[in-house]
């Protein structure tokens, strides 16, 4: 019912904006058009507010109501068609009151008469279909809705139709939060290798995920390099490979979520037999599943229900506001929960918002209502229909417009990653999105994200450190055929991700995508954009590029006409080459062009921007830009660095809040950036590849700054005193890498060694909100953690062939792991070392009585 109301709702809205802005727009139409296009405005107008009042009220979906919004539906995307079409077919009408214009203004009326009387037909058809679906509605009274149920909590009220400001979600580590209920299963289960089967099972998949998994727990190194054409395997390749992987192993592997004793015969088939006592453990929905394992000498481990005492502890998790000790009206609610920790989360997620949007509300008065809800049949023994019955409980009360975007995750295939970027901006691209109190699109997006986060109805699983759903991510073959100059024909296309196909150049025609706002080419061999792309004036995120293979888009001055666009990650610059240098002054003199750069700048920004550059200055147009990511610079000369420093100046004087500089060669980070006077202060993450002698001077000016990665770095105590005055840092990572530049690598690992004395101390103050530290070198120094600093710190991941030792691992009080990434390559020493350290883990849980920190320990292939 909510997706027939929601979806009819949300077309409609998108509609009468889109004929408002036709009737204000200055076309010359058909006579009588107008008045057509505002009767059907009005007619909208109503449908919407009728739509709204039934989103607003717990309907019972009857057959009449759901197939007269169906109508109202099917017919707003056929009105959004046309007028979406009229500005293809009409262009721009010339304006102005001279001779020229009056000829071409004649002219253009002419050419477009055709196309003007069939548009007015079409609008005409179109308000007959409109009025026929408002008479249909009064004339089998689907207007005649019951009243509302008073003092019942399924309808919701005005309060929960408008979605409220949810403040973001405190940064923390996805899988941090203190497991409860769970130990005895935790030690159970402690590590495997992992594979969802679900109900449409597919052995293909099945196979090809553990090939995956087994390759990069042995290799370490990336899908692509070892496995090439992976998707292409049958299952008789797969099985091979497998056996070859596992061929006197031990393993243990978790198969989550079976649903037929078929699927678990078809995989158990599909592994090769051990004697290496190896073990296959499932989670099933169904008993004959269990029963089928065990016949075959299988065991089944049951999870048992959460006692009423580790039920409250959850609850309390969430609703943080809750007493200490259990009252009486909780414990009934948790008790109709059945101890289940998914029903339990969800109901507490209810409560914990209901609780934010009125502080006045105690917690005891929401669990009244709550309790009065469920039925009293639901208890210790819950059955799936009782479960579905507290989730439906907990959905009717969403606002409106999130039940829409909830319900669009159901086209995501169970078990599937989805990105929080990529699903905002397929949100914003549907049309599900619209500003709202003074917040762009983008920021009630955000909100909504939080809001089903806060209600724990989306589970996030991971950290990070897409309009109409065209998303071909991943699509083989399309390089050599005309499916990708066909697209170009799309002309209402919003959002258009070839992330990871074999297209390496885009069609010349792209241009003809005027209201393409997400366009996603990373990881193709697409390095520069047809000539057409500056037409592309709706973009706001482009994405290109790959940072592994230091492959990136090449900017040029078409692309510095998207001023619409926000995030703009997977570039490369161009300088001037030495010969540039010599001639750039007489080709600017013949040329006569230049481009002078806003604000106040550094003096090379005064003069005359040679032809070769004119990208990079054009680059400071871009002043909506929050994330810029740049992968490589080329042929940079001394006045490059000052003009892209200006323009990084500049931006971040707007709207830029993330800055990646990936710098390997041309010496901008140690040599500009660390200079600046106008430094980026308004940053919320910073990431710098490159040399750096020393970390920039500004750097404790960053006061909003949560992420901040540096590589190729000078790193010692005086550094990390530096960045522990950073009162946001949530996230710091140290990289050094071999391959990243030899010669820099060394002369940085050698300079490192000389001004630590090989003993790096983090003193005993700052860091107050950091959760996550990484270091990664081939060589680690010793890290000595004195009592005080970083008392957040859950977190700490070591990447290393050699380390010394680490020191003070006790005074770290929140430290819930430590992780090991070692080089395959590693000595005999380093294993002796990290046995020390897991001792020291070992003590540590013991002193404190705890299972924190732990250790995992994994391997890396450095050759690869």
């Amino acid at each position: 019912m909510d997706l027939v109301v929601g979806a009819s709702s949300d077309a409609v809205k998108s509609l009468t904006g889109k004929l408002g802005s036709l009737l204000a727009q200055e076309y010359t139409l058909i006579a009588d058009v107008r008045d057509d296009i505002q009767y059907v405005n009005d007619e909208l107008a109503s449908m919407q507010a009728f739509l709204s009042k039934l989103k607003r009220r717990d309907v019972d979906p009857d057959e009449q109501r759901q197939d007269w919004m169906k109508q109202v539906r099917e017919v707003a995307y056929d009105i959004e068609d046309c007028v979406d079409d009229v500005g293809h077919r009409l262009g721009r009408e010339p304006r102005g009151s001279n001779t020229a214009i009056s000829f071409r203004r004649a002219w253009y009326l002419l050419t477009t008469l055709y196309q003007r009387r069939r548009i007015a037909a079409e609008i005409g058809n179109l308000k007959l279909r409109a009025q026929h679906v408002s008479e249909r509605r009064t004339r089998y009274g689907v207007e005649n809705l019951p009243s509302p149920a008073h003092g019942g909590s399924h309808a919701a009220g005005a309060n929960d139709d408008a979605l409220r400001d949810r403040l973001a979600p405190p940064l923390r580590l996805i899988g941090t939060m203190e497991p409860i209920g769970m130990e005895d299963a935790m030690k159970e289960l402690e590590r495997w290798a992992f594979v969802l089967a679900s109900q449409k099972f597919n052995l293909t998949t099945v196979l090809t995920s553990l090939v995956r998994q087994f390759s990069e727990q042995q290799a370490g190194a990336s899908q692509d390099g070892l496995l090439p054409g992976i998707e292409e395997w049958g299952d008789k390749t797969l099985k091979n490979k497998l056996a070859e992987q596992l061929k006197d192993k031990r393993y243990h592997i978790l198969i989550d979520d079976i649903w037929s004793v078929s699927a678990w015969e078809n995989i158990r088939d599909s592994l090769p037999k051990s004697n290496k006592g190896s073990s296959i453990v499932v989670t099933r929905r169904f008993k004959s599943v269990a029963e089928a394992c065990r016949r075959q000498q299988g065991q089944v481990y049951e999870q048992r229900p959460l006692p009423e005492e580790s039920s409250y502890r959850l609850f309390r998790q969430i609703v943080t506001c809750a007493p200490d000790d259990p009252t009486k009206k909780a414990m009934t609610v948790l008790k109709k929960c059945g101890g289940l920790p998914l029903v339990i989360i969800v109901v507490a997620g209810l409560v914990a918002s209901k609780l934010k949007s009125d502080i006045k509300l105690e917690v005891d008065k929401y669990l009244d209502e709550v309790n009065n809800d469920l039925s009293d049949d639901l208890g210790n023994n819950l059955t799936l229909e009782g479960v579905t019955q507290i989730l439906n409980h907990c959905y009717n009360h969403l606002p409106a417009d999130l039940k829409t975007c909830l319900l669009y995750l159901t086209m995501f295939p169970k078990g599937c990653w989805i990105s929080r970027k990529s699903l905002i901006r397929k949100w914003i691209a549907e049309g599900f999105i619209a500003e709202k109190h003074g917040k762009t699109v983008e920021e009630v997006a955000e909100d909504c994200f939080n809001e089903l986060i806060g209600r724990n109805l989306v589970r996030p699983i991971n950290n990070s450190s897409n309009g109409k759903v065209l998303d071909l991510e991943g699509c083989k073959d399309l390089s050599h055929s005309n499916q990708l100059k066909n697209i170009c024909d799309m002309h209402q296309l919003k959002y258009l991700s070839l992330r990871g196909t074999d297209v390496h150049r885009l069609p010349k025609k792209i241009g003809r995508l005027e209201y393409l706002e997400v366009l996603d080419i990373r990881d193709t061999e697409v390095t520069k954009l047809p000539a057409s792309a500056e037409n592309l004036h709706q973009m706001t995120h482009l994405l290109a590029g790959n940072k592994t293979k230091q492959m990136a888009l090449t900017l040029s001055e078409g692309i510095t006409k998207m001023t619409s666009i926000q995030t703009f990650s997977g570039i490369k610059i161009c300088g001037r080459s030495t010969k540039d240098v010599r001639t750039s002054t007489n080709t600017d003199a013949e040329d006569g062009d230049s481009i002078g750069l806003q604000g106040t700048h550094k003096e090379a920004s005064k003069v005359d921007v040679p032809k070769q550059v004119r990208s990079l200055a054009a680059l400071e147009k871009l002043t909506k830009l929050k994330k810029l990511a740049i992968y490589r610079l080329e042929k940079f000369q001394g006045q490059d660095n000052d003009l892209l420093l200006s323009v990084i100046e500049h931006l971040s004087s707007c709207s830029l809040k993330f800055l990646a500089i990936d710098d390997s060669s041309t010496g901008f980070l140690d040599s500009s950036l660390s200079s600046s006077q106008a430094p980026p202060e308004h940053l919320y993450t910073l990431e710098l590849s490159g040399k750096l002698s020393k970390v920039p001077g500004w750097i404790d000016r960053l006061h909003n700054l949560e992420k901040l990665t540096l590589s190729l770095t000078s790193l010692n105590t005086d550094t990390l005193a530096v960045l522990s005055s950073l009162p946001e840092l949530f996230s710091l990572t140290f990289s050094l890498h071999a391959a990243d530049n030899d010669s820099n690598a060394l002369k940085t690992m050698h300079k490192n060694t000389l001004e630590s004395g090989g003993k790096i101390f983090v003193l005993d103050e700052g860091f107050e909100k950091l959760k996550l530290l990484r270091f990664a070198a081939p060589v680690l120094p010793s890290l000595s953690f004195l009592e005080g600093p970083m008392r957040e710190l859950q977190r700490l991941e070591l990447r290393f062939r050699m380390v010394d030792c680490m020191y003070g691992l006790e005074n770290l009080s929140k430290l819930q792991q430590v992780f090991l990434t070692v080089s395959s390559q590693a000595p005999e020493d380093t294993k002796a070392k990290i046995s020390q350290i897991k001792q020291l883990a070992s003590m540590i849980q013991k002193a404190n009585n705890s299972p924190n920190p732990s250790v995992v320990i994994d391997e890396y292939n450095e050759l690869a």
